[in-house]
């Protein structure tokens, strides 16, 4: 079975303790740490652009976002060169952090155009060098706007096996790709779900949520209901939700991505009748090391 056929493979869900859980972590087909829904997003992203990556590939993005990782990873599969932008560090720091040095040991050619490391700053560096080099761009979030069909056929398709009726599905918000997508597998495959609540664990993404909602119905003719979404604002509302801040959390044999899945879980156990609601949390990704 090659890469795109493992892609394509629906991830499972499994229950336990009093909880379902999607276990998108498992989407691992290198059999190393690098894992999950983006991962998936990225493969679909390569195999529709196979010319443009010829070129090359670049991403911008922040030192703690697993997508350098994953973009260096399906580099060096399908063998094209890649170069990762960071900003607002130096080389000396980068090479005491762990996604940076998984980059470098993939054979990643890691820049540092400029003193922040806002991602509009340097989205805007990335644009400018790919006038030039014609190389392909990996935009923050899987490049999701200008790729909707990779975008559908990735996470949505995941919502197949979700189990039907539930009383509360919990999603990790951070850039709300993800979340996205979920929404739109929920309508297609036509899911009983009293409750989504959406965890923000970055700088709150509602209206980004809201307006490709309405751009997904209006090119896909569907209707996505958001009366059943509840955004949990928990970046800007509670503390020790900064992207920044990690986190532990474990629930049985389960250890959460501490940036993400484990702050989820934290706010889900805290808020949830999950012992006597039928609760199922999306477990985007595992830690990646």
């Amino acid at each position: 079975m090659n890469l795109l056929e493992k892609a394509y493979l629906i991830t499972p869900v499994e229950k336990v303790g009093d909880i379902y859980f999607k276990r998108d972590d498992k989407f691992a087909p290198f059999n190393n740490g690098i894992n999950g829904s983006k991962l998936r997003q990225c493969v679909l992203l390569f195999e529709k652009n196979k010319e443009r990556i010829r070129n090359g590939v670049i991403t911008a993005t922040s030192v703690l976002s697993p997508q350098a990782p994953i973009v260096s990873e399906l580099c060096k599969y399908y063998k094209v060169p890649c170069t990762i932008y960071y900003g607002g560090t130096t080389y000396e720091k980068l090479n005491q952090t762990p996604y940076a040095m998984i980059c470098k040991n993939n054979g990643a050619n890691i820049e540092i155009p400029c003193n922040s490391g806002r991602q509009s700053v340097l989205q805007y560096h990335a644009n400018n060098r790919t006038k030039e080099t014609n190389e392909f761009n990996v935009k923050y979030g899987m490049d999701l706007e200008n790729n909707l069909d990779v975008f559908i056929e990735s996470t949505s398709n995941q919502a197949k096996n979700l189990p039907d009726d539930l009383d509360n599905l919990v999603i990790s918000c951070g850039s709300a790709i993800t979340t996205i997508g979920i929404l739109l597998g929920c309508t297609l495959y036509n899911k009983k779900i009293k409750n989504i609540y959406a965890i923000g664990i970055a700088p709150n993404r509602l209206e980004k949520i809201t307006n490709y909602v309405s751009l997904l119905n209006k090119k896909f003719n569907i209707d996505i209901n958001l009366s059943n979404l509840n955004y949990i604002d928990a970046f800007s509302t509670l503390k020790g939700f900064k992207y920044e801040n990690i986190k532990k959390e474990t629930y049985e044999n389960i250890v959460f991505h501490k940036r993400y899945e484990a702050k989820t879980f934290n706010w889900l156990k805290n808020n949830i009748d999950y012992h006597n609601e039928k609760t199922c949390m999306w477990i985007i990704g595992g830690e990646i090391n």
